[in-house]
């Protein structure tokens, strides 16, 4: 609906001609003036009219805008509403279970007041039998102090052993009264008497306790140093097999020969295994060899031992006797050899045959010859 609308326009366009005109006869129109007038009428209706299109649109979307709005805010009020109403049926809930524990707890109370007047009124009533009671304990208490401290009594108990009862302490009691007394008759002895000697018995074995204790100690001290020597010894009788069978084949290899030593010290047997030169075959018994190849083996073997001997002098008498001149020879050079060793020089060899001995360099400084003059003359 459109309100405020009104213009003016000529009379002429309005309203018709009058009797005297239209007798008078046809009046000319001005068509352009009236399409002129026209066009801007209806630019003036075009104009309002959008103008009050735009006001009621702008309308419509304000009371759309509030029409929402309160359609929210009444959601939101029910919403609201439900939810109170549920806090309410809760707190009814709540409110109507708090009463139930309300009256148990009063029931309780009230259970729990008459008991405890009955038990206040019972303790009243034994009061003066425990008061009785209590006279007895610290009076037996007493007693039992002077022939025993509880400390003393409880030392004697085993650990993790509880106290036992009454009636089993006053059976083991008379038991052991009826020994003591049993002792005492057949020794002719007052218990004072063997507690005494007891005491005294007691303090020799401790003393003699502490004796043997001080007396173990270096007896521990001096096994564990056996110990160690038998282990040293052990290790050191392989170094000493090991040396010897090494030197033994060393001095061997002077003829062309190889061996080595085999010593089991459980059995307490030397063995030598011994490979001649030119023979594919090891020799273990000595008596299969020559005479000469005996002897040089003995001389080997013997040299090889003479370096793990400590003292200071080395004798050999007859050691070539077996022999010929070129083992001799050999074996000869080989104590010399050995004997100006370096790890020899404070050692001092005596080598006595009856062979001839022309090979020797008797004018070397540190060879002395002595020459012994015939049993028969020849």
């Amino acid at each position: 609906m459109l309100k405020g609308f009104h213009r003016t326009v000529p009379s002429r366009a309005l309203y018709p001609a009058s009797a005297a005109e239209e007798r008078a006869g046809p009046a000319k129109v001005d068509v352009g003036a009236l399409e002129e007038e026209l066009a801007e009428l209806r630019g003036v209706l075009d104009g309002e009219l959008r103008e009050r299109q735009e006001a009621i649109e702008s309308a419509e979307a304000v009371a759309t805008n509030a029409a929402r709005a309160a359609n929210e805010e009444l959601l939101a009020a029910k919403a609201e509403v439900a939810a109170e109403a549920t806090e309410g049926a809760t707190l009814q809930t709540q409110f109507e279970a708090t009463v139930g524990t309300h009256i148990e707890a009063m029931r309780l109370l009230n259970y729990y007041q008459d008991r405890k007047e009955k038990l206040v009124a019972h303790i009243a009533s034994h009061g003066e039998l425990i008061e009785q009671h209590q006279q007895v304990v610290v009076a037996r208490t007493a007693d039992a102090e002077v022939v025993c401290k509880r400390e003393t009594a409880e030392g004697y108990l085993p650990d993790g052993e509880a106290e036992v009862a009454l009636t089993v302490l006053h059976a083991r009691h008379d038991k052991a009264k009826k020994m003591v007394l049993k002792e005492s008759q057949r020794h002719e002895r007052t218990q004072e008497v063997v507690l005494k000697v007891l005491k005294e018995i007691r303090k020799k074995y401790n003393r003699l306790k502490q004796t043997l204790s001080n007396a173990r100690k270096p007896c521990d001290t001096l096994k564990k140093g056996v110990k160690l020597r038998q282990r040293l010894l052990k290790q050191t009788s392989k170094d000493v097999q090991k040396e010897v069978s090494h030197r033994f084949n060393y001095y061997l290899a002077k003829k062309g020969h190889a061996g080595k030593v085999d010593v089991d010290y459980n059995a307490a047997t030397l063995t030598l295994d011994v490979k001649m030169h030119g023979q594919g075959q090891t020799v273990k018994d000595t008596r299969s060899m020559s005479g000469g190849e005996r002897s040089y083996s003995t001389l080997a073997l013997t040299l090889s031992l003479g370096e793990s001997i400590e003292s200071p002098f080395r004798a050999m008498d007859e050691f070539d006797v077996f022999m010929d001149a070129v083992n001799r020879k050999v074996s000869m050079d080989a104590l010399i050899d050995f004997a100006r060793d370096p790890f020899n020089k404070d050692k001092q060899f005596l080598f006595i045959t009856p062979q001839d001995i022309s090979a020797v360099d008797a004018s070397a400084p540190d060879i002395k010859v002595q020459k012994m003059k015939a049993a028969r003359p020849s």
